[in-house]
């Protein structure tokens, strides 16, 4: 079991008031993985948990130099939805990429991600559900705590069935 602290992103307009004063216009949660798959297989990399997203997002450029990128990727028309509610349609590649989540457990998963070429280089990668919620438990608590002022996510196996 992995647990993370929820952290505010501020901004924007939002009914919800913050301790200083800037509005939070929403939550999210880091944790780090290592891309057995990449150049570097033990490097550590910074992955937002994006409960919002379908696929797992990550920048065309950054997968590039960490040797991500195959030939067999497919690529494909996504539509997604913008905070206006407008739907954008972008051309992206996907594939079947290996994250291990040391904290988890040792063997890596293999979920679907969306390689955006218009995404800057130093954008974290983003994990969204797909495939995520098949292996893991992903459980938000919002209330304050000791060490968690805005809540806190849950990472836990799922058992074959459950």
């Amino acid at each position: 079991m992995l647990t993370i602290p929820l952290l505010p992103i501020r901004g924007g307009c939002s009914i919800i008031a913050s301790k200083d004063d800037r509005p939070i216009t929403g939550l999210f949660a880091t944790m780090m993985i290592e891309l057995p798959e990449s150049r570097y297989p033990r490097m550590l990399h910074s992955c937002r948990i994006d409960t919002g997203a379908c696929c797992s997002g990550w920048s065309r450029r950054r997968a590039d130099k960490l040797g991500l990128l195959r030939a067999d990727d497919m690529e494909v028309e996504l539509s997604t939805r913008t905070a206006s509610g407008a739907v954008e349609l972008r051309r992206v590649r996907i594939g079947i990429r290996q994250m291990r989540i040391p904290q988890l457990r040792d063997e890596p998963f293999r979920w679907p991600v969306a390689f955006h070429p218009d995404w800057s280089e130093d954008a974290p990668f983003l994990l969204g559900l797909l495939g995520v919620i098949e292996d893991i438990r992903l459980n938000f608590d919002g209330t304050p705590g000791e060490s968690f002022d805005y809540g806190r996510v849950t990472l836990s196996l799922r058992e074959s069935g459950s």
